[in-house]
Formats: C-alpha cells, sequence, structure tokens
C-alpha cells in the first residue's frame, strides 16, 4: 500500500476508533455512575470541597469574566473571608479554557454544566490516554481496553468529588509524550508546553510530577543497552530537561511567582506532621481488597482500585520474561511499594502529609500494561495459564481471609476474576477477532462492577455526601436564610455573621456579595491565621478554614460585623443585636447591630505585638478594644493594660468517676465525661474557657471535641453550650494549634458551673487552664467607644478610599488583611502601611484632615507577566530557528 492510502486508512481507522470510544464512554459512564445518581437524585457535587470550593469557585469565575470585559481585571475580593486576593483562591480556575463557557451559561444553569464539565474531562482522560498509546505503536483493540481501564479507574471516583483532580488525568499522558520526545528526538516542544500549562493550572500537581519525572527518566536510561548509553548522556539529559523545565516554569512565571510569595509565608507548610514508617495495618487490608475494588487511602483524596481485567494483565506481565518488559515491571513493583510506604505520600505531598494522590500516575501505568498485554493472554502457554489461575485463587483466599476488611463487593469482583483466569485457558481456541471483541467486552464490564459496588449503596457515604440533584445553585443562594443575606444592601463593606445553629455553605459571602466571616482556600493569608491563634479563637483546628468569630461580642464590633443570622428565637445573642431589630424569612432571622459598626476604628494608642503576646487571651480581646496592636514600639505604656485582671474567676474542678487531673495531664476514662468547673455566681456576662497548650497524647482519634455547657447548682443552663474541635498531628488537617479560648456564650441567668466534657477518652495534655467573665456593662462599653471616624468611603475594584479628620495622632485600624499587595497613600502622599492588630492593615495619621486611598496589586504578578511574555517569546523564536535549521538540513 503506498503512503497516501497508508495515510487515508488510518485517518478512517482513527474517526472509527473515537467515535466507538465517544460511544462506549456515554454509556460507561451511564451504568458506572449517572444510573445511580438517578436512582438516588444526586448529582456529582460533593458536599466537602466540590461543592464548597470548586462549584462556587466556577460561579464567582463566570461573573469575573464577564465583569473583566466592563472594567477590566479584579485582583481582590472583599468578600472571601475577611477580602483576599482572587487569583491566590481561584488562578487555576481562570487558566481551564473549559471555564469559559460560562461567559454565556445563566447562573441557574451553573450545575448541569459544572456537572458537563468533570463529564468532559474524564472523557478527555481517555482521548489523551489513547493518543498516548497509539503513538507508541500499540494495537487499536487493546488501547481502547487501556483507554476504559485508566477512565474509569478508581481515580475517576476522586475525581468526580474533587473535580480539580480530573485534570492530570487528561494532562499527564501528553506530558508523558512531550518527555519522551525530549528524551529521545529532542523536540521540546510539546514538553515545555505542556509543562508550563500544567504549572498554570496545578502546581501542585506539577510538583509530583517532577519527582516522577526524574525517577521515569533515570529508569529509561538505566534501561537502555549499557553499548548505547554513557555518563555523558546522561548528563547532557539532566541539563536539557532541567533547562527546558526551567523555561517552562519561566513561561508559567505570572502565575507561579505570586503563588511562591503567599506559600512562603503559609504557615501550615512548616508543622510537624505524623509520619509513620508503616501505615497501620487496616491500610494494608483495606489497599489489599480495594486494589480490584475501591479504596480511598486514608480519606486523603487518593485512591487505588483497577478492574479484573487489569488484575490479570498484572499477574500476566510477572509470567512473561522479555526484556523490553523490564521497565514496566520495575515501574508497577516501585510505584506499589511507594503507596505502601508513609514517607513516599508525604514527600509527594510537598512533605505536608503522607496522601497518595500521585496514584493517577500508578494507574496509568497499570493502564498500559494492560494495553500492552493484552495481546499476549491468546498465546500464552497452557501452563503460565494455569499460574496465571492459581496466583488469583490464592490473591482471593488470602482476600476473603487474612485481609478481610469487609470492603463491599471484593468476593464478587473476585469471582468474576477467577471467571475470566478459567476463560483464558480457551482463549487460543477464539479467532482473532473474537477475542479482540471479547477483550472489550469484558472490559467494559470489569469497570461497571467496582462502580456498582461504590455508588448502588444508597447509605454509603459516597452518596450521602453528594448533593441532591439540581439543588446546588439553590443551596448556595437561597437555602439556609441566604435569601435575606441576598437583600441585604451593603455600600460600607459590613459584615455578617451566623449563628453556629445555622448551617451556611463555605465561601458563600462571594456568591452573595457581601463580606461574611468564613473562608476555605488552601492558599490563604498567613497573617489572618496569625490573628486568629493569638486571640485562641475557636474557629477550627486547621489554617486555611475558618468561619465566625465564636460569638465574641467585642470582636465581632471590631471586625465590622452589623449583620447576624439566626434560626432560632430562644438564643441568647450577642451584645447589640436584638430580635426586633431585623428581618425574617422562613425561620430565619437577620438582626441588625444597634451599634453601626465599621471595618475602620481610630485608636489615641497603640500597643506593640511584644507586649500584645505577654498578656491573657481574655486580656488581648479587650485590649484590641483599646488600642491598635502594631508592628512597631507602643505608645501606651501600661495605660491600656491597666485594670485588665479583674476578669478572671477563681473556681474548683470536680472531675467525673474515673476522670482526673494531675500534673498538666487531664485522664479522661469515658467518652463524653469530663470535669466541673464550680466559681461564684455570674450573670449578665460572657463566660470564656480558656486551656493552653491543649494535645490529645494519643493520635487516634485523629479529633477530639471539648464542650463547655452551663450550669446552676448542678442544673443546666441552657444558654451556654458551644465546643471546640482539636485535631491531634495525625489529621492531615492539623494546623498547629493548641492554645483556645472558647466562648461558652452570653447568660442573662445565673450561672456558677461549667462542665467541661471530651468526646474521646484519653490522656489530653495542658499547660494552663483558666475562666473568665467578660460583663455585658464593659463590653457595651467598649463597643460604644469604639471611634470609627470615616466619611465618605468608596470601595471599588481593588481600589478603597475615604476621609478621616483627626485632631490629634491616631492610629487607624483597617480590618482589611494584611497584604504586600495594597498600597496606601494619604493626601497623595505614599503612606507606611503597619501590621494592625497582626492579621490586617494600619495608619498612622498626623492630627487634621486626610484623604486615604489604597491601591491594590498583586505582588509578584507584573514581575511574573513580563518574565512569562519573554520567555514565551523567547522560546516561540527558538522553536522558529530550530525548525528552519531542520528543515535545511532534510532538503541537503
Amino acid at each position: 500500500m503506498n503512503t497516501e492510502l497508508k495515510n487515508i486508512d488510518n485517518r478512517r481507522r482513527l474517526i472509527i476508533y473515537y467515535a466507538a470510544y465517544t460511544l462506549v464512554f456515554a454509556v460507561l459512564f451511564f451504568l458506572c455512575f449517572q444510573i445511580h445518581l438517578l436512582i438516588n437524585d444526586k448529582s456529582l457535587l460533593n458536599y466537602v470541597d466540590s461543592f464548597n470550593m470548586h462549584y462556587n469557585s466556577y460561579i464567582e469565575a463566570g461573573r469575573l469574566f464577564r465583569a473583566f470585559f466592563k472594567s477590566g481585571i479584579q485582583q481582590w475580593e472583599p468578600n472571601i473571608g475577611y477580602g483576599t486576593d482572587i487569583f491566590d483562591c481561584m488562578g487555576g480556575y481562570f487558566i481551564d479554557p473549559l471555564y469559559l463557557v460560562t461567559l454565556w451559561i445563566p447562573e441557574r444553569f451553573s450545575e448541569p454544566v459544572f456537572n458537563a464539565i468533570v463529564v468532559f474531562r474524564l472523557y478527555l482522560a481517555g482521548i489523551s490516554f489513547s493518543i498516548l498509546s497509539l503513538k507508541r505503536g500499540n494495537q487499536y483493540y487493546s488501547t481502547f481496553c487501556g483507554t476504559i481501564v485508566y477512565t474509569f479507574s478508581a481515580c475517576a471516583y476522586i475525581g468526580l468529588n474533587q473535580s480539580s483532580f480530573i485534570m492530570p488525568m487528561y494532562v499527564l499522558p501528553i506530558l508523558i509524550m512531550g518527555a519522551d520526545e525530549l528524551y529521545e528526538k529532542k523536540k521540546p516542544t510539546l514538553y515545555v508546553l505542556m509543562l508550563a500549562y500544567f504549572a498554570l493550572s496545578s502546581f501542585y500537581f506539577v510538583y509530583m510530577f517532577a519527582i516522577m519525572l526524574v525517577c521515569y527518566c533515570l529508569l529509561k536510561w538505566i534501561l537502555t543497552d549499557k553499548d548505547k548509553r554513557t555518563f555523558k548522556d546522561l548528563i547532557k539529559k539532566v541539563i536539557s530537561f532541567l533547562l527546558y523545565s526551567v523555561w517552562s516554569a519561566f513561561i508559567a512565571a505570572f502565575a507561579l511567582v505570586p503563588a511562591a510569595l503567599i506559600m512562603r509565608n503559609m504557615g501550615r507548610l512548616g508543622l510537624r506532621r505524623y509520619v509513620p514508617a508503616l501505615y497501620d495495618f487496616t491500610y494494608y487490608k483495606n489497599f489489599y481488597q480495594g486494589y480490584i475494588t475501591s479504596y480511598n487511602m486514608l480519606e486523603r483524596d487518593g485512591m487505588i482500585g483497577i478492574s479484573a481485567v487489569a488484575f490479570l494483565s498484572l499477574i500476566v506481565l510477572f509470567m512473561i520474561s522479555r526484556k523490553e518488559l523490564r521497565r514496566l515491571k520495575i515501574e508497577i513493583i516501585l510505584m506499589t511499594l511507594g503507596l505502601l510506604i508513609p514517607f513516599v505520600g508525604y514527600i509527594f505531598n510537598g512533605r505536608n502529609y503522607p496522601a497518595n494522590r500521585w496514584s493517577f500516575f500508578y494507574i496509568l501505568v497499570l493502564a498500559y500494561m494492560t494495553t500492552v498485554i493484552l495481546p499476549e493472554i491468546r498465546d500464552l502457554s497452557k501452563n503460565r495459564k494455569l499460574a496465571v489461575i492459581l496466583v488469583t485463587v490464592l490473591y482471593v483466599f488470602l482476600g476473603l481471609t487474612v485481609f478481610d476488611a469487609g470492603i463491599s463487593g471484593f468476593a464478587v469482583i473476585a469471582a468474576f476474576a477467577l471467571v475470566l483466569g478459567v476463560a483464558m485457558m480457551f482463549s487460543h481456541k477464539c479467532p482473532k477477532k473474537t477475542y479482540q471483541y471479547i477483550c472489550v467486552a469484558i472490559t467494559c464490564v470489569s469497570v461497571i462492577l467496582p462502580a456498582y459496588f461504590k455508588y448502588s449503596n444508597t447509605t454509603s457515604l459516597s452518596m450521602m455526601y453528594l448533593v441532591p440533584s439540581g439543588k446546588g445553585y439553590q443551596l448556595l443562594t437561597e437555602d439556609n436564610g441566604m435569601v435575606l443575606i441576598n437583600e441585604l444592601e451593603v455600600n460600607d463593606g459590613t459584615r455578617y455573621n451566623h449563628s453556629k445553629t445555622v448551617k451556611q455553605y463555605r465561601n458563600t459571602s462571594m456568591l452573595t456579595g457581601k463580606s461574611g466571616v468564613n473562608f476555605y482556600y488552601n492558599m490563604y493569608n498567613d497573617y489572618v491565621d496569625r490573628f486568629h491563634q493569638s486571640i485562641g479563637l475557636n474557629t477550627n483546628p486547621c489554617n486555611f478554614n475558618y468561619d465566625g468569630l465564636d460569638n465574641r461580642s467585642e470582636l465581632m464590633a471590631l471586625m465590622g460585623v452589623n449583620y447576624y443570622l439566626i434560626n432560632d428565637d430562644t438564643l441568647m445573642l450577642p451584645v447589640g443585636y436584638s430580635t426586633d431589630n431585623g428581618k425574617s424569612y422562613q425561620q430565619y432571622k437577620l438582626l441588625t447591630s444597634e451599634y453601626k459598626n465599621s471595618l475602620f476604628t481610630l485608636f489615641d494608642q497603640n500597643i506593640s505585638e511584644e507586649e500584645f503576646n505577654n498578656l491573657s487571651p481574655v486580656e488581648k480581646q479587650e485590649v484590641l478594644m483599646k488600642a491598635c496592636v502594631t508592628d512597631i514600639a507602643g505608645n501606651s505604656g501600661d495605660a491600656v493594660t491597666k485594670g485588665l485582671e479583674g476578669n478572671e474567676l477563681s473556681y474548683t474542678v470536680t472531675c467525673d468517676d474515673g476522670n482526673e487531673i494531675s500534673d498538666g495531664v487531664i485522664k479522661v476514662a469515658k467518652e463524653k465525661t469530663g470535669f466541673v468547673m464550680t466559681f461564684d455566681e455570674q450573670c449578665d456576662a460572657e463566660i470564656y474557657f480558656s486551656i493552653q497548650n491543649l494535645d490529645k497524647n494519643e493520635i487516634n482519634p485523629i479529633n477530639y471535641y471539648v464542650r463547655a455547657s452551663g450550669r446552676y447548682n448542678g442544673e443546666d443552663v441552657p444558654e451556654l453550650s458551644n465546643y471546640l474541635i482539636g485535631a491531634t498531628y495525625a489529621n492531615h488537617m492539623y494546623g498547629g494549634k493548641h492554645d483556645w479560648m472558647l466562648n461558652a456564650g452570653r447568660t442573662t441567668s445565673p450561672v456558677n458551673q461549667l462542665y467541661i466534657t471530651f468526646d474521646a477518652p484519653g490522656n489530653y495534655s495542658f499547660e494552663c487552664m483558666k475562666l473568665y467573665k467578660r460583663d455585658v456593662k464593659s463590653i457595651e462599653s467598649n463597643i460604644a467607644g469604639l471611634d470609627h471616624g470615616v466619611t465618605d468611603l468608596v470601595l471599588a475594584t481593588d481600589k478603597v478610599s475615604f476621609n478621616s479628620t483627626t485632631g490629634s495622632k491616631k492610629y487607624l485600624l483597617m480590618t482589611i488583611p494584611y497584604s504586600d499587595g495594597w498600597t496606601a497613600y494619604d493626601n497623595g502622599e505614599k503612606a507606611v502601611i503597619l501590621h494592625g492588630d497582626i492579621g490586617f492593615m494600619a495608619l498612622e495619621l498626623t492630627p487634621g484632615e486626610h484623604h486615604i486611598e489604597l491601591k491594590y496589586d498583586r505582588p509578584g504578578a507584573k514581575a511574573g507577566a513580563l518574565i512569562s511574555l519573554v520567555s514565551l517569546a523567547g522560546f516561540i523564536a527558538y522553536s522558529v530557528v530550530t525548525r528552519k535549521k531542520h528543515d535545511g538540513v532534510k532538503v541537503r
């Protein structure tokens, strides 16, 4: 056949292949996932991250895309937490071309479109794998089978809940192609551009790829014939990959440079982590059975689970001793060991905590192995086929006995694998075409079975954590009192908060356009977290997740909270709020503070951070109402710290039976027990329980709850009830937090006891434990005494302006999170921005009239953009010159 006819035939085969893949993908997606979603009336949105983070960000990205054509790029968003850089939180969403569809889709249709994007990403994973496999010369039918294994492996299960985790599945095969071209043919274009795109979309996964790439190329070189490899050649390849990788990073610099600047200050990255030598035996039991079903390793978004066809192919692989299969064997052995050793997961997760989210590399290798091995099975000798059956029987036997972890479906899927093993004995009798069709059919069945056992159980966590179908947008924008929030007209930037009895989804303030004190993104402002930790704020044990101000009346006033959402009229409200002053919708009420709280407060005095850190938690809270905490020397002397010690309560302790407190250790014998702290009768006060350097000496359970309940002479006082959540350093959400001041609540009825209970038995170490009160009259005086002194406030895109007139030297606290991206101008002159109250910004104002302007420009963005433009232009020029050079050689 001449070349032209051969090319036409190849194009026809490819068209048929991709058409067949599209049809089979649609059928398999329906049978693996959609049918279970329909039966249970669920969508693809998982309540934890997919709904709270990714879906929210998808909607916001659409808004920002549309706003771009009216007012340009917006860099800072006042309604994410206390206010934050948009690109720090959502940068990857703006790079993804699939999100451009939000330009034309109305928000009310956002859920089905978001779900469609998730499905399309999974579809692209199969396309990407097919391109890699076919380019390497594998047969169409075996490539098709490998594609099915890859696309519908357990990795896809995590991707459906963590939508961003599908992206590496369709980028990775193309990146591998680029790496091969660079390694073998020294063609850098595909490698550089794909790596740059990968870095822009997710530098988290690029970090994993960098580690894996080194291993991949090194193993490739080691297994090259001795007469074809030299140390000089290795050095050349290392230098080549290093240079082009750096070039890729430079092209992506406009995203990487700002991200690096914020990450260097994130405290969570330097925390002590629990990295055992080996996992608990339960992990290995679940891993063993989950190998052919599915297992979310340590519930940390890393899935293992391959089909029965891939499992049998794996056994066959090690029955064949051909030289060209050595690398596959070694790769699989090394990766399997990596999944079984915590330290490997720790390294791949950025030395943060052990997590095997890199398992998509492993699934890619196993799927490719299936592609290579399936054509070998038909002609395998009878003895080897029998050996495959015996190994399968042994695997099943051990799975049902020694490694019995009770994972649903193992017995059925194992039985299916055995049936396939027996059927293998007769595969040589099948005509070649028939064998190929059978391989495709059983591969399809083998991916349907694990999905069935994963999703058919309507009471499983897999289903319970999914949002009801078609309800996503409504839940975010209308449910749980959000209708009342949406009706707010807030032009002064003041915030809203909610009681713990109101279920608020995270990051919802971003969609309401009203600033709420809640936040949940992996990239966060560490200054805000330091502020929370400095006052022992009871929010969340991790650094990047916070919600509310623990109903501390003084903090709510200082942070500009003017609105308070409740769903229970019996609640004791923070100072300044009344049920008579608000709006109602269904069971919800949005209350308005009688004080005109503001984001801006003027103080006569300042206190240094060093002085502030020497105070007790409750003293810190009161000092915050009287002076601005700055990173320069204070001017107050001891004026603002006098008389603060009167808030401490003396108490006696009575432990429940079996419990004991001695030598800085609380010994809890039984769950939901603890001790009673008895003190002098209090009324009209907020009661605080403070415990410093609290830690659970046992690492399990990884979370522990400490509850405080009010009593009066042994009778419950319902007004006082709250809890805090602590975490051991074995918890992947651990944020290094051990100092807490829990607001038990505000009471108007007498109280003289606080009952402290622990949900989990064990030994809890602590440094000191105290009780405090804050009298309502003192709180009212402090709030009423705040001098906001700001007029003509304008909140614009990346800009804040206002006027202030002072009769003496003042310190202006602005409860906008501190960032190097802000520049301040006082009457047109550049002003020095101080750290205010650790997490926010402050200005030192001289007597007189001031017109203040704050302008935001993302740190590192301009420098990164310049590096990107120069690097991209340089790479394009380099590619054109080298292509002409190669073309010239060909002509000669």
